[in-house]
């Protein structure tokens, strides 16, 4: 049995909170547009992504990230402007993106690179932080929507989590299985 695993940073509540209200608003601006809203409870930064993991190495996993984590200070990231993957003529993905954190992409960099000694793989596209809004179904033109509706917002990472994403009736959930505090 697998489980489709990847590691993020989950944000604290209160951003969340903020993004659902952002993100409640951004639907008002594309009434005629299919897109797939991130739900509150749902928005992170992914880490890596490590895809369909086998159930008996996640315990490994969990290790290799808990010792990864006492040996790395916490940093922090700053919430930036809107965009869309791949550009916001032919958008698939909606994003919030972050500012550049030399520390944020140097634990990234370290992490990825203690996975692969490790004998674990992940997903090796370049990293360019953000986190989900929504994710748009049909290919109806461009998003429109402006840096104004949503500031800076400054984001202490004090820990990053193990998370597993599950499908159901009601959507795709992620669950916590492991959650790693930085020195």
């Amino acid at each position: 049995m697998k489980k489709r695993l990847f590691f993020a940073i989950n944000l604290p509540q209160g951003l969340k909170t903020e993004l659902a209200n952002l993100v409640e608003k951004l639907n008002k601006l594309q009434p005629n547009r299919e897109i797939i809203w991130t739900k509150e409870e749902n928005f992170h930064i992914t880490l890596h992504f490590l895809g369909d993991v086998p159930v008996e190495d996640i315990k490994r996993l969990d290790e290799v990230a808990g010792n990864f984590a006492l040996n790395n200070k916490y940093f922090k990231i700053v919430t930036r402007d809107f965009d869309c993957f791949p550009d916001k003529e032919r958008p698939k993905i909606i994003f919030l993106g972050m500012g550049h954190s030399g520390l944020a992409y140097s634990l990234r960099q370290k992490f990825g690179d203690t996975l692969l000694t490790k004998g674990f793989s992940f997903d090796l596209k370049r990293w360019h932080p953000h986190i989900t809004l929504g994710r748009v179904r049909d290919r109806g033109g461009s998003c429109r929507f402006t840096k104004e509706s949503f500031p800076d917002t400054e984001i202490e990472v004090k820990s990053f989590e193990l998370m597993e994403s599950v499908d159901d009736e009601s959507g795709t959930k992620y669950v916590v299985l492991g959650s790693y505090e930085l020195g």
